[in-house]
Protein backbone atom coordinates (compact mmCIF):
# COMPACT_ATOMS: atom_id res chain seq x y z
CA UNK A 1 0.00 0.00 0.00
CA UNK A 2 1.21 3.23 -0.87
CA UNK A 3 2.00 6.41 1.72
CA UNK A 4 0.87 9.22 0.00
CA UNK A 5 2.37 11.88 2.63
CA UNK A 6 6.00 9.78 3.53
CA UNK A 7 7.12 13.13 5.60
CA UNK A 8 4.75 13.47 7.88
CA UNK A 9 4.54 9.73 8.32
CA UNK A 10 8.19 9.90 9.26
CA UNK A 11 7.66 12.77 11.65
CA UNK A 12 5.47 10.44 13.54
CA UNK A 13 7.38 7.36 12.90
CA UNK A 14 11.47 8.43 13.65
CA UNK A 15 11.02 9.61 17.14
CA UNK A 16 10.63 5.86 18.36
CA UNK A 17 13.00 4.87 15.64
CA UNK A 18 16.12 4.70 18.16
CA UNK A 19 13.89 1.57 19.76
CA UNK A 20 14.29 -0.53 16.56
CA UNK A 21 18.06 0.54 16.45
CA UNK A 22 18.61 -0.41 19.77
CA UNK A 23 16.61 -3.92 18.74
CA UNK A 24 18.63 -4.18 15.42
CA UNK A 25 15.83 -4.07 13.48
CA UNK A 26 16.83 -0.67 12.32
CA UNK A 27 20.56 0.36 11.09
CA UNK A 28 21.32 3.80 12.59
CA UNK A 29 22.41 5.46 9.96
CA UNK A 30 18.96 4.30 7.97
CA UNK A 31 17.37 6.58 10.78
CA UNK A 32 19.78 9.07 10.66
CA UNK A 33 18.81 9.02 6.91
CA UNK A 34 15.08 9.11 7.58
CA UNK A 35 15.31 12.15 10.23
CA UNK A 36 17.08 13.73 7.66
CA UNK A 37 14.32 13.42 5.53
CA UNK A 38 12.05 14.60 7.84
CA UNK A 39 13.63 17.59 8.80
CA UNK A 40 14.00 18.41 5.10
CA UNK A 41 10.70 17.35 3.64
CA UNK A 42 12.14 15.13 1.23
CA UNK A 43 10.41 11.69 0.45
CA UNK A 44 12.83 9.18 1.51
CA UNK A 45 14.49 6.34 -0.85
CA UNK A 46 13.27 2.86 -0.23
CA UNK A 47 10.74 1.26 1.12
CA UNK A 48 9.24 2.59 4.77
CA UNK A 49 7.32 -0.46 5.31
CA UNK A 50 11.18 -2.30 6.31
CA UNK A 51 11.78 0.01 8.15
CA UNK A 52 8.44 0.76 10.12
CA UNK A 53 7.27 -2.54 9.67
CA UNK A 54 4.78 -2.91 12.71
CA UNK A 55 3.34 1.07 11.96
CA UNK A 56 3.01 0.73 8.69
CA UNK A 57 1.11 -2.55 9.10
CA UNK A 58 -1.06 -0.64 11.35
CA UNK A 59 -1.80 2.36 9.06
CA UNK A 60 -2.52 -0.46 6.29
CA UNK A 61 -5.34 -1.75 8.81
CA UNK A 62 -6.44 1.37 9.58
CA UNK A 63 -6.42 2.87 5.97
CA UNK A 64 -8.66 -0.78 5.27
CA UNK A 65 -11.14 0.04 8.21
CA UNK A 66 -11.24 3.78 6.35
CA UNK A 67 -12.27 2.32 3.12
CA UNK A 68 -9.12 4.11 1.64
CA UNK A 69 -6.76 2.68 -1.52
CA UNK A 70 -3.60 4.44 0.28
CA UNK A 71 -2.15 5.42 3.71
CA UNK A 72 -3.46 9.16 3.18
CA UNK A 73 -3.08 12.46 6.21
CA UNK A 74 -6.23 11.04 7.39
CA UNK A 75 -5.28 7.81 7.95
CA UNK A 76 -1.67 8.67 9.39
CA UNK A 77 -3.62 10.71 11.65
CA UNK A 78 -6.80 8.19 12.46
CA UNK A 79 -4.30 5.87 13.59
CA UNK A 80 -1.60 8.39 15.67
CA UNK A 81 -4.12 10.19 16.98
CA UNK A 82 -7.09 7.41 17.69
CA UNK A 83 -5.29 4.17 17.66
CA UNK A 84 -1.77 4.64 18.34
CA UNK A 85 -1.98 4.49 22.32
CA UNK A 86 -3.87 0.68 22.56
CA UNK A 87 -0.99 -0.61 20.44
CA UNK A 88 1.82 0.63 22.10
CA UNK A 89 0.35 -0.40 26.05
CA UNK A 90 -0.37 -4.30 23.44
CA UNK A 91 2.93 -3.97 22.54
CA UNK A 92 4.54 -2.99 25.99
CA UNK A 93 3.39 -5.91 27.42
CA UNK A 94 5.68 -7.82 25.24
CA UNK A 95 9.14 -5.58 24.73
CA UNK A 96 9.60 -3.51 27.71
CA UNK A 97 12.05 -1.55 25.92
CA UNK A 98 8.53 0.72 24.92
CA UNK A 99 8.76 3.51 27.24
CA UNK A 100 4.89 4.19 26.59
CA UNK A 101 4.63 7.22 28.48
CA UNK A 102 7.04 9.05 26.30
CA UNK A 103 5.65 6.90 22.82
CA UNK A 104 1.68 7.69 23.04
CA UNK A 105 0.83 10.56 21.22
CA UNK A 106 0.69 14.01 23.70
CA UNK A 107 -0.77 17.32 22.39
CA UNK A 108 0.24 20.67 24.10
CA UNK A 109 0.49 24.66 23.44
CA UNK A 110 3.81 26.02 22.79
CA UNK A 111 4.37 28.09 25.93
CA UNK A 112 8.15 29.01 25.21
CA UNK A 113 10.69 28.41 22.33
CA UNK A 114 14.41 28.44 23.16
CA UNK A 115 16.23 27.81 19.77
CA UNK A 116 15.61 23.97 19.29
CA UNK A 117 13.46 23.69 21.55
CA UNK A 118 10.24 24.40 22.98
CA UNK A 119 8.08 23.94 26.38
CA UNK A 120 4.71 22.20 25.82
CA UNK A 121 1.72 22.83 28.45
CA UNK A 122 0.43 19.32 28.32
CA UNK A 123 -2.84 18.35 30.36
CA UNK A 124 -0.76 17.42 33.43
CA UNK A 125 2.54 18.58 32.87
CA UNK A 126 4.60 20.47 31.04
CA UNK A 127 7.52 18.84 27.95
CA UNK A 128 11.31 20.26 26.64
CA UNK A 129 10.71 19.04 23.21
CA UNK A 130 12.77 19.48 20.32
CA UNK A 131 11.14 21.61 17.71
CA UNK A 132 13.66 20.22 14.41
CA UNK A 133 10.89 18.93 12.16
CA UNK A 134 8.61 21.88 12.91
CA UNK A 135 11.18 24.71 13.69
CA UNK A 136 8.94 27.71 12.75
CA UNK A 137 6.51 27.30 15.74
CA UNK A 138 5.98 30.03 18.38
CA UNK A 139 4.60 30.55 21.41
CA UNK A 140 0.50 29.59 21.43
CA UNK A 141 0.54 27.26 18.61
CA UNK A 142 -1.06 23.43 19.43
CA UNK A 143 1.46 20.81 18.48
CA UNK A 144 1.66 17.19 18.85
CA UNK A 145 4.10 15.53 20.36
CA UNK A 146 6.05 11.75 19.93
CA UNK A 147 8.70 11.21 22.17
CA UNK A 148 10.51 14.11 22.52
CA UNK A 149 9.69 15.57 19.52
CA UNK A 150 7.10 17.79 17.71
CA UNK A 151 5.43 16.25 15.33
CA UNK A 152 3.45 18.64 13.54
CA UNK A 153 1.29 22.06 13.94
CA UNK A 154 -2.43 21.86 14.30
CA UNK A 155 -5.52 23.97 15.18
CA UNK A 156 -7.17 24.20 18.69
CA UNK A 157 -9.71 22.41 17.10
CA UNK A 158 -7.72 19.81 16.12
CA UNK A 159 -5.93 18.96 19.54
CA UNK A 160 -9.45 18.02 20.93
CA UNK A 161 -10.04 14.95 18.59
CA UNK A 162 -6.55 13.74 19.82
CA UNK A 163 -6.46 11.30 21.95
Amino acid sequence: MIIDEPVLFLRYAVPCGHVLVKRRDLPKERLEYLEKCAIEGNEPEGNLENDFKISVRMLMLTAKRMGKPSIDIEVIRKYFWKEHRACVEWRAKMFPDIDTERCVIRVGEVIDVNGNEATIELKESRAVVNTKFEPDIKEGDWVIIHYDYIVEKITPEQAVKVE
